[in-house]
Parts: structure tokens; C-alpha cells; sequence
């Protein structure tokens, strides 16, 4: 216990704008505000170290799936971060961490010493 850090990813995708016809996947998003709650109900259970919230990038084959309006931008991932640590504040959550070039937010209830974060 305490030795092995724990994380958990969440790949954000947005409703896409129907650009193809009859694409069934258009419609398909975890970027809702029920899915905070969800979200966060399953973090509550696992108690990770590390939260990466981050924007799901149409590259390589997921251009098949997916095209560039399914990619959420940095403002929305980090909106939906800040919703789900405030879910999560009562167990210490707080983000920590953005990179606005890769679209992710770092949540943790980790101290700040404990995560060695270096600010450039």
C-alpha cells in the first residue's frame, strides 16, 4: 500500500456536428453533465492517485470512426475537469495540472510536494 501510484484516464469525445449521413456515432459523447456523476461514483470506488482528463484526437485509424468535430477543445476538457473535481472535493480532488498543447487536465489528491510537478 502507498507504493504502486494508481490512475485513471478519461478520454473525453463530444457529439459530433453529423457530417456523414446515417453515422450512428455522431450522436455518441461522455462529455454530458450526467456523465460527471457517473464519472465521479466510479473514481469514489477506486480511489486512484491520478485523474487524466484529456481530449480524444482524431488520428490514425480513429480518423475512420471519428472526424476532427468529435475532438474536444482544451476549454472543454478542462470545464468538464473542474466539474468533476468539484464532485470529488469532499475526498481531496483538485486538479493540479493542464497542458493546453496536448488537451488534458491532471486531478489528484495528492499534495503538491508528493507529485513533483516542476514549473517552467
Amino acid at each position: 500500500k502507498g507504493k504502486t501510484r494508481r490512475a485513471i484516464r478519461l478520454t473525453l469525445v463530444k457529439k459530433g456536428k453529423g457530417e456523414t449521413k446515417n453515422n450512428i456515432l455522431n450522436d455518441l459523447s461522455n462529455m454530458e453533465d450526467a456523465h460527471v456523476k457517473q464519472y465521479a461514483e466510479l473514481i469514489k470506488k477506486a480511489m486512484p492517485d491520478f485523474i487524466h482528463v484529456k481530449a480524444f484526437k482524431s488520428l490514425g485509424f480513429s480518423r475512420q470512426r471519428f472526424g476532427y468535430d468529435k475532438m474536444p477543445q482544451h476549454y472543454e476538457v478542462k470545464r468538464f475537469a473542474e466539474k468533476l473535481a468539484k464532485q470529488l472535493a469532499k475526498l481531496g480532488y483538485k486538479i493540479m495540472a493542464e497542458e493546453k498543447r496536448s488537451s488534458v487536465v491532471l486531478i489528484s489528491n495528492l499534495s503538491k510536494n508528493k507529485l513533483k510537478i516542476k514549473k517552467p
